[in-house]
C-alpha cells in the first residue's frame, strides 16, 4: 500500500514543518530579462540582493531591506525556505591572479541559520537545459561550483557533515 506523504512524515517522526516556497524577486523584477542584465537569470538568493531578505546592516548601521526572513520567522514561525532558480557563483581571475568570486550564496544561508530555518539549495533547470544538449560535462561543473559553495564554508543552513558526504558521493556518482 502506497503512503501519502503525510504518512511518511508520521512514519519517520517527522511533523511541525513550518515552510514557504520562496522567491524573492524585487518589485521590478518580470520574466525575461535581456542576457548580461541583473535580473538575468532571476536568481535573487545570491549577495547582491541581500536588501530584499537579510536584516541587518553588514556595516553596522542598523537594519536594512525587506526583511523577508526574518518577517517570515517572526509572523509566520518559517522553520524551512524552499529556493528556486539557484545559479552557480561567477569566478574571475583578476590582473594580480587572484580567484575572484562573484553572485555567491554563503550570506543567504547564513541568515537562514541566524533564524533557525534551513534551505534547499537547488538544481537550477540551466543545468536540465545544458544535459537535454548533451553538454553533459558543462552541466557536472555547474553542478560541481554550486556544491562547491554550499559546502565547502559549510554553512548550516545546508545540514552539516553527513549530509556533506552524501551529496559528495552523489555528485561523484554523475
Amino acid at each position: 500500500m502506497a503512503m501519502s506523504a503525510l504518512d511518511r512524515c508520521r512514519h519517520f517522526g517527522v511533523t511541525n514543518i513550518r515552510g514557504i516556497a520562496y522567491m524573492p524577486g524585487p518589485t521590478d523584477y518580470h520574466e525575461g530579462a535581456p542576457p548580461g542584465t541583473l535580473y538575468e537569470n532571476s536568481d535573487f538568493y545570491n549577495n547582491i540582493f541581500e536588501d530584499l531578505w537579510g536584516y541587518t546592516n553588514p556595516n553596522g548601521m542598523g537594519e536594512q531591506g525587506r526583511r523577508d526572513l526574518y518577517r517570515y520567522k517572526q509572523q509566520l514561525g518559517i522553520k524551512f525556505i524552499h529556493c528556486y532558480d539557484w545559479a552557480a557563483p561567477v569566478t574571475q581571475v583578476d590582473q594580480n591572479k587572484r580567484l575572484l568570486t562573484f553572485l555567491t550564496h554563503t550570506v543567504f544561508l547564513r541568515v537562514c541559520d541566524s533564524l533557525g530555518m534551513k534551505a534547499t539549495v537547488p538544481v537550477s533547470n540551466y543545468t536540465m537545459m545544458l544535459l537535454s544538449e548533451g553538454k553533459a560535462d558543462q552541466a557536472r561543473a555547474n553542478i560541481e561550483k554550486v556544491f562547491v559553495e554550499a559546502y565547502s564554508d559549510s554553512p548550516p543552513s545546508c545540514h552539516g557533515p553527513p549530509s556533506r558526504r552524501r551529496n559528495v558521493e552523489d555528485l561523484q556518482r554523475i
